[in-house]
């Protein structure tokens, strides 16, 4: 049966529907007809046999219409996995063309009997590099890289010119060479972009209407990223008309008088709304240069500063401009050698809050807002100290290692192993915290010497030498895995529960791994707080297995466990809605329409398998519905964790739940859900209508929320469902499905627009992370 058939089908069963008393004419002007009194003319004989034939024709018609979207939707899904294939293997082949481009000018141009080539003082723009445009750096193995910036050029040879050379950022392995101007005078590196010249401001209507978008020549974003990371200062200048300069000025003096309309954006996108003006600081001039932000990207004004506009409005923005090298970031030297990196190596830290100290790390691997991890072809590994492979040579129950600011050393991901690097002669405290789980009245110890803390140094052979013998890792065992405790500390939520401290007994101290806040007596987890250590967050135990949530004393006289079992829910639900019939339209196991423990402070979060099964308390979890807690909550998790990742970043972040959610029970009224009840049927752990997670970046003081509704079985999301004006759209980094009920309909908030709906929220005031 084909389509137009079906159609014509169709029409002719429809008339009948609606019309049941005509006279068909054509195919079906054979019917038998008879008057009534009246005269009018009823349809009789062969109208049932008619309809009967039209209702068959009917159904195969829509289950071959169904049958072919079916098809059309099958067809549609296998273009957009072949586009998505046909994307990913022209992106290896252009990252494989740049490696190879950067090889062949290697090879090239390398002369085994000088370290460095001399170059013209100027190369034609666009043009390919010849002999004499690169110098090399000669390493201790024999090969050749191109030096990072104008500053080793200048300190590579004596009294060179200043004009336009080659230089590589971001090392062997990553994006080609950068042609950029070198001041020789100083060793400045300046590079180009199309916004040098003045741009004027076209007339428009709306905020940040007009946007101008600054293209750097011939360098990527990822060699701009890796310029600043290893320059000790970079720089670039905005210079606006007077006019424009004054209101600037205003608005950062006194703030706006309504929603910002202009703003820049910096090298992740990221808006930013504090315009660089002299009469801030003048210092400072019209200079960005916080190198975080650089290099600019983009430039949005609003319609006051357009044509017709207060100002008519003419800027331009200056080269970026870097100079000297980065006291974090040890670059090749021109004597050849390639010295240890000089990383912030992160620990656990206390009150929920990062803590890092200075240290030397001998490894070549970056990570850029962009791009996340860069390896080279290789990792260098120092010629002394300590290298622990904690995924080749780890104890079964492997200690912690606590440094002299008793913040636990974390590995970091080296390929694929899980790599913790010690100085020679650093002293480190072996930990074997908690209790034995075979011997509770005895605490854990380190098997080699039966103490609980043992102080250590690490020695040129990779081993650690105590009082009277010397360790590798692998002889590090504890008597049993590192174990929490739980600890009552104050109150929180405005007075309305007590702050839970979750961490390790260190001697006299206490090391913190993350806090939550709980009411006895509403029996309601209102948040947890702990930090992603972006660093070494993907170098997590994956071996570990998930343990049993624990009540560990709370929620007296409730089973917590056999509450979330699939039949105490079906038993609680229909109490609460008043209908078991109902109460199983609410529960679909297919549909993932259950509750399950959702985790605020997530177990994927945390790195060592001690800290990630000390996750697994009901004090860190409520109520979630699996469709949500495997949707779009899911989702946010992992992302913000790759956000940490790819931006090197320490983030803390809070996770919490608000208000009661309610099922529409037998009667047609609004009942609130609880996950179970007590012997004296009051509601014992409620389950909350919205999660919500606020993701702070101190180290920029910026800071979004995320909230999520957690109910898959409403039918629509009405304004008053939504907390605060919805900033999703301004956030780069949520780009997937929000609007999705079943998977948890989501919005943003800045933070302080989040502490207005939910009073206990931290009080953090700061523009959106971005």
């Amino acid at each position: 049966m084909n389509i137009a058939y079906c159609d014509v089908r169709l029409v002719l069963f429809y008339g009948f529907l609606l019309n049941g008393g005509f006279v068909v004419y054509g195919q079906y002007s054979h019917a038998i007809h008879h008057a009534d009194p009246s005269g009018t003319s009823v349809l009789v004989g062969s109208l049932a046999t008619e309809m009967d034939k039209l209702k068959s024709a009917y159904e195969k018609c829509m289950e071959e219409l169904l049958q072919q979207a079916g098809a059309i939707q099958r067809l549609q899904d296998l273009v957009e996995i072949q586009a998505g294939t046909i994307s990913h293997l022209q992106g290896t082949v252009n990252q494989q063309q740049r490696r190879i481009e950067k090889m062949e000018l290697t090879l090239q141009h390398a002369t085994p009997t000088n370290s460095f080539v001399e170059k013209p003082t100027s190369v034609a723009q666009g043009s390919v590099p010849e002999r004499a445009d690169i110098s090399l750096d000669h390493d201790a193995a024999g090969g050749d890289s191109i030096l990072r910036s104008c500053g080793e050029i200048r300190s590579s040879r004596q009294s060179p010119q200043s004009g336009s050379y080659w230089i590589d950022p971001d090392g062997h392995g990553g994006d080609g060479p950068v042609q950029v101007f070198c001041n020789m005078s100083n060793g400045a590196t300046l590079i180009s972009h199309d916004t040098e010249n003045v741009v004027e401001v076209k007339s428009c209507s709306t905020p940040g209407c007009f946007k101008r978008t600054v293209n750097y020549r011939n360098a990527t974003m990822k060699q701009l990223i890796a310029l600043t990371r290893i320059s000790a200062t970079c720089q670039q200048q905005f210079v606006y008309d007077s006019c424009t300069e004054e209101s600037l000025t205003r608005k950062r003096t006194y703030g706006p008088s309504s929603v910002a309309t202009s703003w820049w954006r910096n090298r992740d996108g990221a808006l930013r709304y504090d315009w660089p003006v002299k009469s801030i600081n003048q210092s400072e001039g019209n200079f960005i240069t916080n190198r975080q932000d650089l290099p600019v990207t983009e430039a949005d004004f609003g319609p006051e500063y357009g044509v017709s506009g207060l100002c008519s409005s003419r800027f331009h923005i200056g080269k970026l401009i870097c100079l000297g090298r980065s006291q974090d970031h040890h670059a090749s030297s021109s004597k050849g050698s390639h010295g240890g990196e000089h990383v912030t190596s992160h620990r656990a830290g206390s009150k929920g809050e990062p803590m890092t100290s200075t240290r030397t790390r001998n490894r070549e691997k970056y990570r850029t807002p962009q791009t996340g991890p860069v390896s080279g072809d290789y990792v260098r590994q120092p010629s002394s100290g300590c290298v622990f492979d904690l995924q080749s040579s780890s104890p079964q129950y492997p200690p912690h290692l606590i440094d002299e600011d008793n913040n636990i050393i974390q590995p970091v991901l080296q390929g694929k192993s899980r790599i913790i690097w010690l100085n020679v002669d650093e002293q480190v405290t072996v930990g074997c915290l908690g209790i034995r789980h075979d011997k509770p009245s005895a605490t854990n110890v380190l098997q080699a010497t039966g103490m609980q803390v043992n102080r250590a140094s690490c020695t040129a052979n990779s081993t650690l030498r105590f009082d009277q013998i010397e360790l590798p890792y692998s002889q590090l065992g504890c008597a049993n895995q590192n174990k929490e405790i739980l600890k009552e500390d104050g109150v929180c939520a405005n007075g309305q529960g007590v702050q839970i401290r979750i961490g390790w007994n260190f001697g006299s101290d206490f090391i913190p791994l993350y806090d939550t806040c709980h009411d006895k007596i509403t029996t309601t987890n209102y948040f947890s707080t702990h930090t992603i250590i972006g660093r070494s967050v993907d170098a997590d135990d994956k071996s570990n297995t998930r343990p049993s949530f624990r009540q560990a004393g709370y929620y007296p006289g409730v089973d917590v466990n056999a509450a979330f079992g699939q039949a105490q829910q079906n038993r609680t639900i229909a109490r609460v809605v008043g209908s078991e019939v109902l109460a199983a339209k609410y529960l679909n196991q297919r549909k993932n329409f259950f509750l399950a423990r959702g985790h605020l402070a997530p177990d994927g979060d945390f790195i060592d398998a001690g800290s990630q099964d000390a996750t697994y308390y009901y004090l860190n979890m409520a109520p979630q519905w699996q469709s949500f807690n495997g949707g779009n909550w899911n989702v946010l998790e992992t992302t913000v964790r790759q956000i940490a990742i790819t931006r090197d970043l320490d983030l803390t972040v809070y996770t919490g739940t608000f208000g009661i959610m309610t099922l529409t029970d037998a009667k047609g009224k609004q009942q609130p859900l609880y996950l179970t009840f007590d012997k004296n049927n009051n509601g014992v752990i409620p389950v909350p209508k919205y999660y919500w997670k606020l993701i702070h970046d101190p180290a920029s003081g910026t800071a979004t929320a995320v909230l999520g509704i957690n109910n898959p079985h409403l039918d629509r999301i009405v304004p008053a469902d939504i907390l605060c004006p919805d900033v999703c759209n301004q956030i780069p980094w949520i780009n997937w499905k929000l609007t999705d009920i079943s998977k948890g309909y989501m919005f943003c908030c800045t933070a302080e627009e989040l502490r207005k709906a939910i009073p206990f929220a931290p009080d953090v005031v700061a523009p959106l992370f971005l």
